[in-house]
Order: C-alpha cells, then structure tokens, then sequence
C-alpha cells in the first residue's frame, strides 16, 4: 500500500503525436504496507513471508516538443527515478531482495503506460525491473503524409539495482551488465518507428538495437491500453 503525491503540468496540443508543449509530472510517493508472501514452485522450499522495509519514491518527468516545421517535430524527454529505502531491521525482509511490486519496470512502447512502468524501445514488456534510473532521450518526428509518422529515437539511461546512495557512487559513469541485473548499468537504445495514428489508437511498428544484447529486436502494437493507472 502506497500513499503518493504528485503535480502534473500539460500544455502538449495533442495526446498522440503532439508537435509542440510542455509535459512535466513530480511525484513522492511512501510505502504504508509493505508486507509480501512469496512462495515458489519447489515445495521443499519454505515461503517467503513478512515485512519489508519501508521506503519512499521519488519521480520527475519531463518532455519537451518543437515543430520546426509542418512536417517535422523535435522533442527530448528526461526521467529520474529514485527509491529510499529505510534502515532494515532485524526483522525486516530486504525490500532490495523481495520487493518486485514496488521497483520501476523497463520495457515496450505502449504510450500510457502503468504507473510506475516505463516506456524504453528495443525491451520486452517490463522487461527489465530496477530500483533506480535516469534516462534522457532524443527523437524527431517526420509527417511524410497524414496521420503516418516517422520517429527516429535514441535513449540513453543509466540504471541501478540496489539503494540510492551505492547507486549515486556509479550513476554516471557505470560500468556494470545491465542484463546481469546486478551494479549500475548503461542501457542504450536507437531505432526508428513507424506509426499510424487510426480510429482505435496509434499503430506503431518499431526497430530497436540495445546494447549488451546485441540484438534488434521489432516491436507492434494496435490501439490503446486501458485500465492503466496514473
């Protein structure tokens, strides 16, 4: 359980490809329950259960969109993302070991995403869960014809698995694997997306490289997302 704050300030002229304005959301969020059963597959291992301990989240996205022309829109985004985790008691299961719910996950390119999930192209659907991230990504938008769209992106964030003070040691200069999910780590992605903007949403085909993977990877969606939260 979750209690949080947050300030979101919208001045983009579209919901989907908007071509110019401002986007900025801040948010603070502090763990009230953090109680966890985890139980796996093999019967001789005894459950997982009890208290983690507690911790606060701190959000602050922006994203800014210039048209330079009728046909073509620049825009940069900036995430930052942190979880304080309190002193663990003795008592206390580790919220860095076990708390999954509560981390940050990577992944996919649905546009209204679930709260506290992140939209990175080139990774699968939630794909990669963190504790920490900061990311900055650059893209340019081409209308070739009506309602078609040409993006071209780059994303560039550094991410962390473990409390914010450790994580803040490497942020920016990390030399960790970030698919061995274990110290701080670059993860970088380029490509490009097609999109059609259609009755029942965007439909969107991408083409994304990531780094360490050394994989490109495609990516299709039809329409909208809902029940997501904000």
């Amino acid at each position: 359980c979750i209690r949080d704050r947050h300030y979101t300030y919208n001045s983009l002229n579209k919901a989907f490809f908007a071509t110019k304005g401002t986007y900025f959301k801040a948010g603070v969020s502090r763990s009230l329950l953090h109680a966890i059963y985890l139980k796996g597959t093999d019967e001789t291992i005894a459950p997982i259960e009890g208290n983690t301990n507690g911790f606060t989240k701190l959000n602050l996205n922006f994203e800014k969109r210039i048209a330079f022309n009728k046909k073509i829109t620049g825009f940069i985004k900036a995430n930052t993302n942190f979880i304080f985790e309190d002193q663990l008691d003795s008592n206390d299961i580790s919220f860095n070991d076990y708390g999954y719910a509560g981390k940050y996950s990577l992944g996919g390119y649905i546009q209204n995403n679930r709260n506290n999930s992140y939209l990175f192209s080139g990774l699968h659907e939630d794909e990669l869960t963190v504790n920490q991230f900061m990311e900055l990504s650059l893209a340019a938008q081409f209308t070739p014809i009506n309602k078609i769209y040409i993006v071209p992106h780059f994303s560039l964030a550094s991410v962390g698995f473990t409390d914010f003070g450790e994580y803040m040691e490497d942020a920016f200069w990390p030399t960790g694997n970030w698919t061995e999910k274990l110290d701080t780590s670059t993860l970088m992605s380029v490509g490009a997306t097609l999109s059609y903007h259609s009755l029942l949403g965007p439909v969107n085909f991408d083409v994304s490289y990531v780094n360490e993977i050394n994989k490109v990877r495609l990516y299709f969606s039809v329409g909208l997302l809902f029940n997501s939260s904000n």
